[in-house]
């Protein structure tokens, strides 16, 4: 296939924007410490995703640590502490687990993200202590967040149930959706005998 002219331009013009666009986001994202990306995340707008890519590529790199995530994950701004459950899921910060128990049971409708990125951290971070939290996913499964303050009650009982569904199925093997009541027969038949794997 020949390169016409025209394409060419083309070409070049998107290369510039490309060149143009890494230098954006290197000066306004890389040189930021990670409180500032924290506090753009959690102001929203348009920086708002460049400060999360930023911290995951950090989280990817290992230039975040655990520790420093974890006082985020009570963060007083919802979507900053679902942020920072999210990253410690990517890390599977196993240290993390009774911390994730505790939000996956903090039911309040504004903060329902940080119930279901508490049970992404749960799933991610599968191991023997994981089995103290399948009692409370199966209880976060019946939970229909109230239409309140502005929350979507429907998109966010999904969100926490499709969560609480797919942590219990990574950390059982069983694959019983998000369905409360098969989940709390399995559990019970199984509760004494069952070890993570």
């Amino acid at each position: 296939m020949a390169i016409t002219p025209k394409k060419l331009v083309v070409l070049i013009a998107i290369g510039v924007g490309l060149y143009f666009a890494y230098g954006y986001f290197k000066s306004t994202f890389s040189s930021k410490t990670n409180e500032e990306l924290f506090a753009m995340y959690g102001e929203g707008g348009p920086k708002a995703a460049g400060a999360r890519a930023e911290l995951e590529i950090r989280v990817a790199q290992d230039k975040i640590k655990a520790g420093d995530l974890m006082p985020r994950a009570n963060d007083a701004n919802a979507d900053i502490a679902a942020l920072a459950l999210g990253l410690l899921a990517r890390m599977g910060h196993k240290e993390g687990i009774p911390t994730y128990i505790s939000k996956v049971n903090a039911r309040e409708p504004k903060r329902w993200k940080v119930n279901a990125a508490a049970a992404d951290a749960l799933k991610a971070s599968k191991c023997a202590k994981s089995k103290d939290a399948i009692p409370h996913l199966i209880k976060l499964l019946t939970w229909e967040v109230p239409a309140k303050d502005g929350v979507n009650a429907q998109e966010a009982s999904e969100g926490v149930h499709s969560a609480a569904g797919g942590a219990l199925e990574a950390i059982t093997g069983q694959n019983h959706q998000n369905n409360a009541s098969l989940w709390e027969v399995w559990w019970q038949g199984n509760q004494r005998e069952f070890e993570v794997k």
